[in-house]
């Protein structure tokens, strides 16, 4: 633009002279070779002036001045005046085209860069994002190798707490049984002098009635202590079993020093101590076997030694518990008489070795007999074993509930053929034990016994042990509901043996409480057992049962429980349990009789 502003004063100022001089040539020349120059300049950078279209006006403008400039400079005759206004237009196109040009130029060039200062700002934001990601996963990264640490160390703690359960109880940190059969059976591979000690605590159960399992749980801490220290001094060990039972298994068979470590052993486990704001006594017996014992009659195994010892703890509770108990030739007799039992009652089973018998129950104000109670008798090797030495084995082994089912269908069946056959209606009472009440199964168990014998269900009253140890209340619940649907009765059999609860009454809601005999023997002689039967007798009736006293063999007992408002009683005074037909047959006799004395009158 300023060349050509320059060429166009060099002309105007050559007018004042009618043409170009020849001073003025030079600088005329050289003002239109620049030109040519920038011309030649913009052809080379836009070969195809389509390309930037502004650029071909700027061309053509700088060429038609040069054009002109070069035309006129060459003819000596040229008219300066036509000249001048040909390149004075020429000049104003050019300068139009260049503005033209350079404001397309300008415009552009803001474009470029703002389209480069996006793209650099895109490029500053993905640098800036792919940062960022870089430090999330990063961040991801030791998060994870945290979380691994950390799982790992979760896995370690639950692998060493794994292991520790595999071979420790949680509760007292003893071994447990699986170490304690473990290093016995070292013991005795080893041939070594061995003695274990099974011991148990005394009325464990009544500790948490009373106080609740958390006071049970510190008392059986208590005892482990107790167990573990000395026996460590005689380079033995203690365990737990189950519940409240340990196992102490000791190198050596000196009776001496195995009475002196049970001796320690019961008088501390006697001594009052404390938990929490509660002052508790407990105490422990213990049943012995050692291998020397066991060595004299067979080969010393595991099984053997544990069971002898477990026998030999049976006998300390039978002798008043708090003691301890040897295993000895009496009770090796006895051990085997045990086993070779369990081994021939499921054959009894199946064999019909299990004889039902029935003991009568008595209306007191005329004797009449209102019902019977079934029990079993097993007639083994032609003797009959009374269930007090079965019943127990029965239950360790399970058979009791085959043994319960077979006496239910047994009981059921004879009852209802006998009432139909002779026009009687006895009803009979069915013991079933506690094991029955972990599922719904028994429920299956009495509707078939009612369905197959075809009894009518009111006549049939099943009998659940007061003493049983019923864990799960809802399920129970569920169970009576269901004996009730089927119409049957249901009876708390042996009240007052013992473990007598009113919530055990309360939760039951019972048709009838048969009373122990526990509490009718004395009654003759002392106020104080005739003021706990009435008690019991009254809160009964409160509750809406029957009231059945068991264990009458007087006529003192029956009269002075008949004082007391009880209607209902049985006995050795009222029969002994016979066999069924025979204990029908002389309940039927008698009914008869008194029918035809009545008629008589």
């Amino acid at each position: 633009m300023s060349e050509i502003q320059r060429l166009n004063f060099l002309l105007f100022d050559a007018r004042n002279y009618e043409g170009i001089t020849l001073e003025h040539r030079e600088d005329v020349q050289a003002a239109v070779d620049i030109l040519f120059v920038r011309a030649d300049h913009l052809k080379s950078v836009y070969p195809d002036p389509d390309v930037f279209k502004p650029s071909r006006g700027v061309i053509e403008s700088l060429d038609e001045i040069v054009g002109l400039t070069d035309a006129y400079l060459t003819e000596t005759d040229a008219d300066y005046g036509a000249f001048l206004t040909q390149l004075i237009d020429a000049s104003d196109r050019s300068r139009r085209s260049l503005h033209t040009y350079l404001t397309t130029l300008s415009r552009e060039s803001e474009e470029i860069t703002a389209r480069q200062t996006d793209a650099l700002l895109s490029k500053t934001r993905f640098l800036w994002v792919a940062v960022a990601a870089l430090s999330l996963v990063g961040l991801v990264a030791i998060s994870l190798l945290r979380r691994e640490i950390v799982a790992r160390r979760a896995r370690e703690i639950a692998e060493e707490n794994e292991r520790f359960l595999a071979f420790f109880d949680p509760l007292t940190k003893l071994p447990n049984r699986v170490q304690l059969q473990n290093k016995l059976a070292q013991y005795l591979e080893g041939r070594t002098k061995t003695a274990v000690a099974i011991v148990d605590v005394d009325n464990f159960k009544s500790v948490n009635d009373t106080y609740g399992h958390a006071v049970g749980d510190d008392v059986l801490r208590y005892i482990a202590e107790i167990l573990e220290l000395p026996a460590k001094t005689l380079n033995g060990f203690a365990a737990r079993l189950s519940g409240d039972e340990f196992a102490v298994v000791l190198p050596t068979d000196d009776f001496a020093k195995l009475s002196e470590y049970c001796r320690a052993v019961i008088s501390r486990a006697a001594r009052p101590h404390k938990v929490g704001n509660d002052t508790i006594t407990t105490g422990v017996s213990i049943g012995l076997a050692t291998t020397s014992q066991i060595s004299t009659s067979r080969q010393v195994e595991m099984s053997w030694i544990l069971r002898a010892a477990d026998f030999s703890l049976y006998r300390a509770k039978a002798e008043g518990r708090s003691c301890y108990t040897f295993y000895d030739n009496d009770l090796a007799a006895q051990l085997e008489e045990r086993n070779a039992m369990l081994e021939d009652l499921p054959s009894a089973i199946t064999n019909g070795d299990l004889k039902l018998f029935l003991q009568p129950k008595v209306s007191l104000p005329d004797r009449a007999i209102t019902g019977f109670e079934a029990l079993v008798r097993w007639q083994r090797n032609g003797q009959l074993v009374s269930p007090v030495q079965f019943i127990t084995l029965a239950e360790e082994s399970g058979l009791i509930i085959d043994i319960d089912k077979h006496m239910l269908s047994e009981a059921a069946k004879t009852l209802a053929d006998w009432n139909k056959l002779h026009g009687t209606n006895f009803g009979v009472s069915v013991n079933l034990s506690g094991t029955h009440f972990a599922n719904m199964q028994v429920v299956e168990l009495v509707r078939a016994a009612i369905e197959k014998s075809g009894i009518t269900p009111s006549l049939l009253t099943l009998e659940i042990t007061e003493s049983v140890q019923l864990n799960d209340w809802a399920l129970v619940q569920n169970i009576l509901c269901a004996f009730r649907d089927l119409g049957v009765k249901i009876s708390i059999d042996d009240f007052g043996a013992g473990y007598s609860s009113l919530a055990y009454l309360r939760a039951i809601a019972a048709d009838e409480l048969k009373i122990d005999r526990s509490l009718v023997s004395e009654i003759h002689e002392s106020e104080e057992a005739a003021f706990v039967l009435d008690s019991v007798v009254d809160l009964a009736k409160n509750l809406n049962m029957d009231v059945i006293v068991e264990g009458i063999e007087n006529e003192d007992q029956a009269r002075r429980v008949f004082d007391l408002g009880v209607s209902k009683a049985q006995g050795y005074l009222f029969g002994a349990p016979v066999m069924a037909k025979d204990a029908l047959r002389n309940a039927t006799a008698y009914q008869t009789e008194k029918r035809t004395a009545v008629a008589l009158r």
